[in-house]
């Protein structure tokens, strides 16, 4: 079928919409109608040759809408099903995936870094050239087909809107602090969160959640230490303004567990200085493809402790209708994050938005 896109043909080239063609699902795949799409900083990454994926390319990986077509044998979803689709896909039966880790699949990371499905091949093309797929996912579109493994079927009163973004950033940012196996953070924990994009607030919504005592919120924009506030950070840091190691040492002391959402090397370095000597740097941010981290060496004789986080340990079938529910019943405030709404044709905007540091989670309706 015919359908409008964003792709993206080479690095540092804005996105362009226009007609490709879509072929129909295969066995345990799923064909969705998006009613709406989520732009994330993994997007921008990829815009930017940091994180390195075949093109031509559709980007998008935070997806929503309806199912429309399932391929022979599946039985996650149904047509007509409200779903969410997420950044984790799987193939349901390696070790990791029999063990409930699908974020660990043995068999997904090639496909994902490849830009194809599961079976090694694209749904996408254009006058018989193919097109890539981001993330096994592609939603900067009006249909997409994905595999079965990384859609979840949510309610129907759910604003597909609002929760889109749990596809990976909001997600990622919940589930680094809620569903991570590597730490275990007990109510009354100390915490700082490095980066107050939509994944950094959502880490900082998740440790609110547990209880934790101090929520140290550190950005270098006022606009989103304000959000911070909104959501449930108890002490702010403007690193624009100051260095953000010796104030939380003067504000809060160290600390036990440090999110850092950015992705850079010295924001890590410095979250390494700020835990305890039995505390965790978590790192959630994506760290551009090569980037070596420096590290106190020192540290590690005292205990202290570094965790990565694979898109927020995400078991989509699992986690993204939990999510829904936390959020429909108030407890996670995912509406603050939104801050605009542009459709398919405008997505350039969204992109100027999010590099001028104006959005926390821009939409982008097909």
């Amino acid at each position: 079928m015919k359908i409008r896109a964003a792709v993206l043909y080479e690095v540092n080239a804005p996105l362009k919409v226009e007609e490709i063609d879509l072929a129909e699902p295969k066995a345990g795949e799923v064909r969705v109608k998006i009613l709406v799409g989520g732009f994330c900083h993994t997007d921008l990454h990829i815009m930017r040759g940091e994180f390195l994926t075949p093109l031509p390319a559709v980007l998008g990986h935070e997806g929503a809408g309806i199912v429309d077509a399932v391929g022979e044998g599946v039985t996650a979803v149904k047509l007509g099903d409200h779903v969410l689709m997420g950044v984790i896909v799987s193939c349901g039966t390696c070790v990791k995936c029999a063990a409930g880790q699908p974020y660990w699949c043995e068999n997904a990371a090639q496909p994902m870094m490849t830009g194809t499905l599961l079976d090694g091949t694209s749904r996408l093309s254009k006058d018989g050239r193919t097109i890539h797929h981001v993330f096994c996912q592609s939603s900067f579109a009006e249909y997409v087909v994905v595999p079965e493994t990384g859609v979840a079927k949510v309610r129907e009163d759910v604003p597909l809107e609002k929760i889109v973004g749990l596809g990976c950033g909001f997600g990622t940012g919940l589930g680094s602090v809620i569903s991570n196996p590597r730490i275990k953070m007990e109510p009354g924990a100390s915490v700082a969160v490095i980066g107050c994009g939509s994944v950094g607030l959502s880490a900082i919504m998740g440790a609110k959640l547990i209880g934790a005592s101090k929520i140290v919120a550190i950005d270098v924009l006022q606009s989103k230490l304000a959000v911070a506030k909104e959501v449930g950070a108890t002490i702010t840091i403007d690193a624009s303004k100051e260095n953000p190691v010796e104030r939380i040492l003067l504000d809060a002391g160290q600390v036990d567990f440090v999110f850092e959402c950015v992705g850079k090397p010295e924001s890590i370095s410095q979250a390494f200085d700020m835990i305890k000597s039995s505390g965790s740097v978590v790192i959630v941010g994506a760290v551009p493809m090569g980037k070596k981290v420096s590290l106190d060496g020192f540290g590690f004789l005292l205990g202290k402790n570094v965790v990565g986080v694979p898109a927020g340990f995400m078991r989509p079938i699992v986690d993204m209708p939990r999510y829904v529910e936390l959020y429909m019943d108030g407890k996670i405030p995912l509406d603050k994050l939104i801050t605009g709404t542009f459709k398919l044709q405008e997505i350039h905007k969204a992109v100027e938005a999010l590099e001028k540091g104006q959005a926390i989670k821009s939409v982008v309706i097909p």
